[in-house]
C-alpha cells in the first residue's frame, strides 16, 4: 500500500467537525485472474495533489484510502474512495488527484504489463499550530484564567511552551538566560491583546512576530 502526504499552511481554527458522506464515484473492477497474475505492483512516478483551501480553513485532516484501476500503460482508469477520511472535501480531492497520477504499470511474472487494481493512501495533515486561530487562543486563555486564576497560568501547557520559546529567542539574540515571570506575563498579555484584535489570524503567525 502506498502513502502520499500533504501538509497545509496558514490555516485557522481548531479541528472542525468533519463533513459526512463518501464520494459516489464508482470503480470498475478487473477480472480476478488479472490481479492474480501481478508479480510487481505499480509505483507512483508523479503524484500531484493539493490541500483544498476550504478544507484547510475548516481544519480538516485525514487519510483517504483510494482504490484505483491502473492500466497497462500506468494510467489511472478509474478511482473511488475505499475508506473515507471523514471529510467529503478531502475524499473528493483525493479521488480527483489520483485520477491524474502517473504510475509504472503492474508486471506479471514474465515482465509483461498488466491491468490491475491497487489501493493508495492519500494523507492530508496539518500541524496543530497551523490550525490554531487567534480566536481560539483567546478563548482558551480566558477560560483557563477564569477557571484556575491568574496565579496558576504556568500550569497552562501553551503558556509553558511559549515561555520556553521566548527564552530560547532571547538566548539566540545574546540576551538574558531567562525571563522573569513578570517579564513574560507582559509578553503573554500583549500576545492575547494582539489576538483579540486579529481573531481570524493564525495564532502561530502572531507569536512568531513577537519572538
Amino acid at each position: 500500500m502506498m502513502v502520499m502526504k500533504m501538509r497545509g499552511f496558514h490555516c485557522r481554527g481548531v479541528l472542525a467537525a468533519a463533513a459526512l458522506g463518501l464520494s459516489s464515484i464508482s470503480s470498475a473492477q478487473p477480472p480476478a485472474d488479472t490481479r492474480a497474475e501481478v508479480a510487481k505492483s505499480p509505483t507512483v512516478i508523479d503524484g500531484p495533489q493539493e490541500f483544498p483551501a476550504d478544507a484547510k480553513l475548516a481544519g480538516h485532516n485525514g487519510t483517504v484510502l483510494v482504490s484505483a484501476v491502473i492500466t497497462e500503460a500506468g494510467l489511472v482508469e478509474d478511482a473511488s474512495v475505499k475508506q473515507s477520511s471523514g471529510s467529503v472535501i478531502l475524499d473528493q480531492a483525493a479521488v480527483d488527484a489520483v485520477k491524474n497520477w502517473k504510475l509504472t504499470p503492474a508486471l506479471d511474472e514474465s515482465g509483461k504489463a498488466v491491468r490491475t487494481v491497487i489501493k493508495l493512501n492519500v494523507e492530508y495533515t496539518q500541524a496543530f499550530s497551523e490550525k490554531y486561530s487567534c480566536r481560539q487562543f483567546v478563548i482558551d486563555s480566558d477560560w483557563f484564567d477564569s477557571e484556575r486564576g491568574l496565579s496558576r497560568r504556568e500550569e497552562l501547557r501553551i503558556y509553558k511552551t511559549l515561555r520556553g520559546m521566548f527564552v530560547a529567542s532571547a538566548l539566540r539574540r545574546g540576551g538574558a538566560a531567562s525571563l522573569s515571570k513578570f517579564d513574560f506575563d507582559k509578553n503573554w498579555n500583549d500576545l492575547i491583546e494582539s489576538c483579540r484584535k486579529n481573531p481570524k489570524t493564525n495564532f502561530s503567525d502572531i507569536w512568531r512576530k513577537s519572538l
